[in-house]
């Protein structure tokens, strides 16, 4: 069915509702971001991605407050920016609905084995958990967001519940690193957050070797910038 009426002045409200009903959350003034309090440096945070198109995805995942970042981390400035505030709220590590249903098989190209039923399936899938930014009324907005994030909580749960500490994701970030490292393609962000939270554990060879492998990416004799440097000493000392 096809609605012209955006439902977004609605969804901010209703995802709040849901989301307080399984984490103690805010939302943020600025765009869809949902966030807890901090805990030992790191928060939990939400967000609905306004993608092209009629229906956003949720992600969700960490924030560290140690880990600043580029300000365009692929021209590799030195330029570097925090996310740590209530209207400043980024996901350093996170996941979403799309290991769930199949999502990167199909963005892969791996899809092109499938039967036109699977393709049925797996768009009906995805429709159920991405959230719709049109409808017909604020009542119908407010009633089918809350349905849509529900259908995501389970994810969240099992999600949070995997991925605690870490160790847990150093070795995600470093599993991300070998499958999509390639001559063409470079995990910059796996590299830079894996380097920081090596800093956070007094890993600090480590650490500098995945921050220098990023500048190396960007310039094969550009060295870290000393203020990026400086940063990473200064997440060594944090407890």
């Amino acid at each position: 069915m096809h609605y012209e009426t955006s439902i977004i002045p609605y969804m901010n409200e209703s995802i709040t509702e849901v989301l307080r009903e399984y984490f103690d959350v805010k939302c943020c003034d600025k765009g869809h971001w949902w966030f807890t309090e901090w805990d030992s440096h790191c928060r939990k945070v939400f967000n609905v991605y306004a993608l092209k198109g009629t229906d956003w995805p949720m992600y969700w995942g960490y924030n560290f407050d140690f880990i600043p970042w580029e300000k365009n981390l692929f021209k590799c400035s030195g330029k570097l920016g925090y996310f740590r505030t209530e209207k400043a709220v980024h996901i350093d590590f996170g996941g979403s609905i799309y290991r769930y249903i199949g999502f990167e098989d199909f963005c892969s190209g791996n899809s092109h084995n499938w039967d036109s039923d699977r393709h049925r399936e797996f768009l009906a899938a995805r429709d159920k958990y991405f959230v719709p930014i049109y409808g017909p009324d604020a009542e119908w907005a407010k009633e089918h967001i809350g349905e849509v994030v529900r259908q995501n909580i389970p994810f969240m749960q099992d999600w949070f519940g995997r991925i605690k500490t870490i160790d847990d994701i150093i070795a995600l970030e470093s599993e991300n690193i070998n499958e999509n490292e390639t001559e063409i393609s470079f995990p910059y962000g796996s590299y830079w957050v894996r380097g920081f939270l090596y800093a956070k554990q007094h890993r600090m060879e480590e650490a500098i070797a995945d921050i220098q492998r990023v500048y190396d990416r960007c310039n094969a004799d550009k060295q870290i910038p000393p203020n990026v440097l400086k940063k990473l000493y200064e997440v060594d000392k944090l407890i």
